[in-house]
């Protein structure tokens, strides 16, 4: 499946805020030595896509949460309903550097490794509830940092 990018237009069949080689070059800027995959990207703009974020869709119709509309930046600045921005296609490629790297929030929990031998191979799982291993945007720090001014606190009804 090729990537199409949202440029802000309502991009029809949008699935990428990036595209693959805008990506690749942001991690080989800051010497990151993984080569990300149109599957990781997708995987990453999925779990984008299953976030709850501040504002509404510009255009309901679009397959992407964005562009948005009554969004603000950081600083208190309306982003036009017709711009996705910067951070997002940042989030996103962040998100599929992990992903690349093993750290997959759509993975199943697993539970956490208690204990571990390697000669004669034993392996001893934590038992007690809520013991599992899950990974969330919120722990991947610069996936958290890209998306912190637009996501919508759960369990909030956010009105404009």
């Amino acid at each position: 499946m090729d990537l199409i990018v949202e440029t802000g237009a309502g991009v029809a069949g949008a699935n990428s805020y990036t595209s693959l080689e805008s990506a690749q070059e942001f991690l080989d800027a800051r010497g990151y030595s993984v080569t990300l995959t149109t599957a990781s990207l997708l995987r990453a703009m999925d779990q984008l896509n299953s976030a709850r974020y501040l504002g509404r869709k510009s255009d309901p119709s679009n397959a992407l949460p964005f562009p948005r509309a009554d969004l603000l930046d950081c600083e208190g600045n309306e982003i036009p309903s017709d711009v996705v921005p910067a951070e997002m296609a940042t989030a996103q490629i962040w998100l599929a550097y992990y992903i690349e790297q093993g750290s997959d929030p759509s993975a199943v929990a697993t539970p956490a490794i208690k204990m571990e031998k390697v000669d004669v191979i034993e392996v001893e799982y934590a038992v007690t509830d809520g013991d599992t291993t899950s990974i969330s945007l919120w722990s991947l720090p610069n996936v958290r940092n890209a998306l912190r001014c637009f996501l919508a606190a759960q369990g909030r009804i956010d009105r404009a």
